[in-house]
């Protein structure tokens, strides 16, 4: 009955239904409340109805469907907490209830001894810490708790998810240094060289934190990573590491307080599609980065950045917005300036070549330029 045009509310008599192993109301325009008699549907394994308009909260009896596996609820005008009877669905694998207006705090029962490979509650109103024992039971695959309120560190238990395949956090208040939450505390002159267990992470967004410190140069060993965003208040270098991330598409680094310039490794990242690395760095951009002939956005601005930018169609048809904020650069993009060459002479018995040099000149001072060597000629 999904992917109809129904209407009006779920009938009381529904929770009649002993013998119901799925339930997909799905897609519809059902409104009104879910019947605390769905709850008597004991053999039910499948509980379909998101996407409707359903409201009030999720019936705190749910926890009574001991059979069920999965629960999607996504997309509709739920309000209220998360009940703390979903602990006792220890077969439960699938629970979706992102993109609603739930609220209070995710239940610390949710993980062991559950059985969940895919949690879902992004988009919601939800406070509170993550639960400790959110990837106990050792076969969380995907978590995404993106734009809520949420607050604290992240748990040990999901620091060392060795199952995970995709996490988003951003827009949260978490709080702590990026390489002690998904690596392990080594304090002195050892460098921290791992970033956990994660090593099937496909997508990692850790944006809209308050994560600081340094990035890990061990980043670099998630090879499977296709999207990177860390865009936080991290400090220090850039990891030339993160080179080895060859299947990374995108990679958002913004707003962060790097103190060195732009890897000259990232060049070897031939998956690129978009690079963010706005208000952030200083120096000049590797012209190697004109090999990645794939690279459809790119957005440097508001950087420190001069010279010349890579002879790449991303840089030189960049918008405005996206190049903006520099001090020098230079280039043939509609919005920058031509840089002009010159080079230095080779001294006698010196070991230093000829140096090519960059000038940023605007049109109007070229155009007096023009105008005075003519006038000097003429005379």
């Amino acid at each position: 009955m999904f992917e109809n045009i129904f209407v009006g509310s779920i009938p009381l008599e529904m929770g009649k239904l002993a013998s119901l192993g799925k339930l997909s109301l799905n897609t519809n325009n059902i409104s009104g409340t879910i019947p605390d008699s769905i709850c008597d549907l004991r053999r039910l394994i499948i509980l379909d109805l998101y996407r409707n308009n359903l409201s009030g909260s999720i019936p705190e009896n749910i926890g009574r469907l001991k059979s069920l596996l999965v629960l999607n609820l996504f997309e509709n005008q739920l309000t209220g907490p998360i009940p703390m009877s979903v602990g006792n669905l220890r077969k439960l694998l699938v629970l979706y209830i992102r993109d609603n207006k739930l609220s209070g705090s995710i239940p610390q029962v949710i993980g062991d001894p559950m059985k969940l490979t895919v949690l879902r509650v992004a988009r919601n109103n939800l406070t509170g810490h993550l639960p400790q024992n959110l990837c106990k039971g050792g076969m969380l695959e995907e978590f995404t708790a993106n734009r809520n309120r949420l607050i604290g560190r992240m748990p040990e238990s999901l620091r060392n998810c060795t199952t995970l395949s995709r996490i988003r956090l951003d827009g949260n208040q978490f709080t702590g240094n990026i390489s002690e939450e998904f690596g392990n505390n080594i304090t002195g002159s050892i460098p921290l060289e791992e970033l956990g267990s994660l090593t099937d992470l496909e997508f990692l967004d850790l944006s809209e934190n308050n994560l600081s410190q340094s990035i890990p140069s061990s980043l670099g060993n998630h090879v499977k990573l296709h999207y990177l965003n860390l865009s936080n208040k991290l400090s220090h270098e850039i990891p030339i590491m993160l080179g080895e991330l060859t299947h990374l598409s995108v990679l958002d680094l913004s707003h962060n307080s790097f103190s060195e310039e732009i890897p000259n490794q990232f060049s070897d990242l031939v998956s690129f599609l978009t690079l963010n690395l706005s208000h952030n760095l200083s120096g000049v951009v590797p012209h190697s980065l004109s090999d990645l002939r794939g690279l459809e956005f790119v957005d440097i601005s508001y950087n420190r950045l001069w010279g010349p930018i890579p002879e790449n169609k991303a840089f030189e048809e960049a918008p405005v917005e996206a190049l903006q904020g520099n001090q020098g650069l230079c280039g043939k993009a509609t919005s920058l300036q031509p840089c002009i060459k010159t080079l230095g002479k080779k001294k006698h018995g010196s070991n230093i070549g000829n140096k090519v040099k960059y000038l940023v000149i605007p049109p109007v001072v070229g155009l007096l330029i023009l105008l005075f060597c003519g006038f000097f000629f003429h005379l």
